[in-house]
């Protein structure tokens, strides 16, 4: 799949992707720093580095300087159709709804 969304962050501002199952999250520029619920690690990525969350769970991405991201949205197999084959919503395209927030500088 080629459908990607190329991202700039500034310095400490926040980046949310609902579902980070749907995409692979690669670092373009500056570094960045991700959690995911439910999921002890941290884990940073810099210039060329890329993420793939192996279950549906929302992702927080924090800039630790001014940053570059690009989603690239995954196939989400038939696996995920079968769980969840009564819903109309995953048998569409995957969406990526993002909100931005930026940190106070406070």
């Amino acid at each position: 799949m080629n459908d990607s969304t190329p991202l700039t962050l500034a310095a400490r501002q926040l980046f949310v992707v609902p579902d980070a199952g749907a995409v692979r999250i690669d670092c373009t520029a500056g570094c960045l720093w991700l959690t995911l619920d439910h999921d002890g690690r941290d884990i940073i990525l810099r210039p060329g580095d890329s993420f793939e969350a192996q279950a549906p769970r929302r992702a927080i991405l924090y800039a630790l300087e001014p940053s570059g991201l690009r989603l690239q949205l995954r196939d989400q197999g038939s696996m995920r159709r079968k769980l969840s084959k009564k819903s109309s919503d995953w048998s569409r395209s995957p969406s990526v709804w993002a909100a931005t927030s930026a940190a106070s500088s406070g």
